[in-house]
């Protein structure tokens, strides 16, 4: 019998088989990760609708934007840097550090704003000032 460390709950286990390379579990942990694998993931009806929301306001501004780009093209490019620049600045709050150590629970509403704020800078620039 050979002794293993479990990498996740740094338990000592022991077996009889050894293979080498590979990461072995206690099956306490194995189990665990089974039973994570088969429970549905959380669906998150709000981001979801809001999400629908932005598409639904950015989709509203840029079709008149395409049609009349010198009435409706500094409003939507006001619009857009202003959701860009504040979805920006609550981002940097959110994360300080790298992204990796962010809650993208929490990121990901700002992030939603600097999304939809760069898609009407972009239609804003693309129809407005570079038509003419």
């Amino acid at each position: 019998m050979i002794e293993i460390k479990c990498p996740r709950c740094e338990v000592y286990w022991y077996s009889d088989a050894a293979e080498g390379g590979t990461v072995r579990l206690c099956s306490k942990c194995a189990e665990q990760l089974r039973g994570k694998r088969w429970t549905p993931s959380h669906f998150d009806a709000p981001f979801f609708i809001a999400a629908g929301l932005f598409l639904l306001v950015d989709a509203v501004l840029i079709l008149p934007t395409a049609l009349w780009p010198t009435v409706f093209g500094i409003p939507v490019l006001i619009y857009g840097l202003v959701l860009f620049v504040v979805g920006l600045r609550i981002m940097r709050y959110l994360m300080p550090g790298h992204a990796r150590d962010a809650d993208w629970t929490e990121v990901r509403w700002p992030a939603l704003a600097v999304l939809a704020g760069l898609a009407c800078i972009m239609a804003a620039v693309s129809f407005a000032f570079w038509r003419r």
